[in-house]
């Protein structure tokens, strides 16, 4: 095929495409279950955690990022990068304007991994949770008092548990999977625990305020990969997957259907495998 044979199939191509669009066909990279997601993370350090949990995460998931940074007084952490630099006092109003300009955008879900100081920044979350915004929460066993206003009964807040968990069938058992952080359930409904010790570990809780819905995922210091699982599993997959879920029931009260993991049971007296 010479140049101009391939440019003008290249244009046929392009023209029936642009023909399904117009009546009503499903264009060939849709990205209608895609999920957005706005994560309000701690400064970036050197080591750029949250940058690269994100980037992680969106190459195994169909969830999509936003990141900003909760305004603190520069140079107040020592991994800080601001610390090494010198501070400046107009990252903090810049930081804030920006946070609060992304909280008007319509995102499926505000993601919280740092603790946010700020009283026009805290407003602006329960704002977005009582309008009908979902707002997912990974730092630790205790709602702050400006969430905690919002689950009180009698608040709007509800918790009913869901008749099977968004994340069964994925096998998260199966894995070994463990928590390296904890989680609040104080006026939510636990949606799954992983069993084990003396009593199921509750991984996330949910409540419904109005339209809205807050999930309390377990985690350690706003991480989102909180979870290790047995040797010889992909765990980043596979939290992907199960964080996907979390979110698409969050947001929507639906999830796609389950990945069933299946194992093989060894065959009775089995001779044993000998390696050498």
């Amino acid at each position: 095929m010479n140049m101009r044979q391939f440019l003008i199939s290249a244009l046929l191509s392009v023209s029936m495409d642009l023909a399904l669009v117009s009546q009503g066909g499903e264009p060939a990279f849709s990205a209608k279950d895609r999920l957005s997601a706005l994560f309000i993370c701690p400064p970036h350090g050197y080591n750029g955690e949250a940058a690269a949990e994100c980037t992680l995460l969106e190459s195994l998931s169909n969830v999509r990022f936003t990141a900003v940074q909760v305004p603190h007084g520069a140079g107040d952490q020592v991994s800080d990068v601001d610390a090494h630099f010198g501070a400046d006092d107009r990252w903090i109003a810049l930081r804030k304007a920006e946070v609060l300009r992304q909280l008007e955008r319509p995102y499926d879900a505000v993601i919280l991994a740092a603790d946010v100081t700020d009283a026009e920044i805290q407003q602006a979350l329960v704002a977005h949770v009582t309008r009908g915004g979902v707002l997912i929460w990974l730092l630790g066993d205790k709602a702050p008092d400006w969430l905690a206003v919002v689950l009180k009964p009698g608040e709007g807040a509800s918790t009913p548990a869901p008749a099977i968990s968004p994340l069964a069938g994925l096998g998260l058992e199966w894995a070994g999977m463990k928590l390296g952080g904890k989680m609040f359930t104080n006026g939510l409904a636990v949606v799954h625990a992983l069993p084990g010790g003396t009593a199921p570990t509750p991984l996330a809780a949910y409540a419904t305020v109005g339209r809205g819905r807050v999930l309390s995922i377990a985690s350690s210091n706003g991480s989102l990969f909180p979870a290790s699982f047995a040797a010889g599993i992909d765990g980043d997959w596979l939290w992907s997957q199960a964080f996907e879920r979390l979110v698409r029931f969050a947001a929507h009260g639906t999830v796609s259907p389950a990945v069933t993991v299946e194992v093989a049971p060894a065959e009775p007296n089995a001779a044993d495998v000998v390696e050498g």
